[in-house]
């Protein structure tokens, strides 16, 4: 199948998001029992909240316009939530992307919730400060399974979906069913499907199966 650049913001393969810590499991796709910013308060146009999370580059500011950014946001059970994002010049420093920031942002446009919490609706942000996390609010990783933290391909579908969704749509993502995970040298690539016959592509994700960073994202045409 061959691969054309993508027609939304998110043409470059996503730099490694580093999502460690995270044990994915039945248990931690329930709705968390405390809230959350951006997820289920603070998701109003105008709502400016600060939190720690995830920052990817999809493309860099350049001139005047902004950079699109994702800000993965990890609820109370430790579920990635990916939120699109938008930055100018210098606010999120490259030395800051794949590694858990304090980010602070303002919802640009609205979330709608739902169970689990924002599913699929998530709000769109304006990034205002990125920043290393402080020896006190980190929080150290104390275990590490020992076939690393994206040990099956159910888990793998899992991740690439929780981050497909805001970007290239729930619906788009849905029609995609069913999904496809392979292992090759530590790396997870998922993919969705087309019905046979039908012309198109697909979204694909690389995730290393060790820590979950997502090595790759785009969007076949």
């Amino acid at each position: 199948m061959k691969t054309t650049p993508m027609k939304s913001p998110c043409r470059q393969p996503m730099l490694g998001v580093l999502l460690s810590g995270l044990v994915f499991s039945l248990a931690s796709m329930l709705r968390a029992d405390s809230a959350t910013p951006f997820l289920e308060i603070n998701n109003q146009a105008g709502d400016v909240s600060t939190v720690h999370a995830y920052v990817a580059e999809i493309t860099p500011p350049s001139g005047s316009r902004p950079g699109s950014y994702a800000v993965i946001v990890l609820d109370d059970t430790r579920r990635p939530n990916a939120m699109t994002a938008t930055a100018g010049a210098g606010v999120v420093p490259a030395a800051l992307l794949g590694r858990e920031v304090t980010v602070r942002a303002r919802v640009v446009t609205a979330g709608r919730t739902s169970s689990p919490p924002l599913a699929g609706h998530p709000p769109a942000l304006e990034i205002l400060l990125v920043a290393p996390l402080t020896s006190v609010a980190a929080t150290p990783t104390s275990f590490k399974p020992k076939d690393g933290y994206v040990a099956d391909a159910p888990t793998a579908i899992k991740i690439a979906v929780a981050v497909w969704e805001p970007i290239f749509g729930e619906q788009e993502i849905a029609g995609e069913k069913p999904y496809q995970a392979s292992l090759t040298n530590g790396v997870w690539t998922v993919m969705g499907s087309l019905p046979a016959g039908t012309l198109g592509g697909v979204a694909i994700a690389e995730i290393a199966k060790d820590d979950g960073r997502i090595l790759r994202l785009i969007h076949e045409q």
